[in-house]
């Protein structure tokens, strides 16, 4: 009977934080909002705020060192230099998987080359701690 008073006090004070949310989680979801045609007539009324940007620099007066051209950007000295770079540079990166074949290869091979010398060496003893018996000559 002691274990049911507690549960029947614990469920009585889960109610009310579960009734408050369900009367508040209605309110709570964040759905789009639907504006009206006033709504709308309204936003399109408003004076459209210009912004202006900022300067870069204090001198007005003073012109760009130098255009920017997009073909010569493109096509030019520095952007030759910037493939060039590019290309070296993924030349020297290794490939991770050839690598790991390179390394497969080797110690498959050091592995192959142990196995044989091993059993030549088997043999060889085998063959030495027989003594070796001729036919006799009629």
């Amino acid at each position: 009977m002691a274990s049911n008073n507690s549960v029947i006090r614990f469920s009585r004070g889960l109610i009310l934080p579960l009734m408050t949310l369900a009367v508040l989680a209605p309110s709570l979801c964040a759905l789009p909002i639907q504006p009206t045609p006033k709504q709308l007539l309204e936003e399109l009324r408003r004076p459209k705020r210009d912004f202006i940007p900022a300067r870069v620099g204090w001198d007005e007066g003073r012109q760009p060192v130098h255009d920017f051209n997009v073909t010569f950007e493109l096509y030019g000295p520095q952007a030759t230099a910037r493939a060039v770079r590019a290309s070296v540079l993924a030349a020297l990166t290794p490939d991770p998987v050839a690598m790991a074949a390179l390394l497969f290869c080797a110690f498959a091979l050091r592995w192959m080359r142990m196995r044989h010398q091993d059993a030549g060496e088997k043999i060889e003893q085998e063959l030495t701690a027989q003594p070796v018996v001729l036919p006799k000559a009629a």
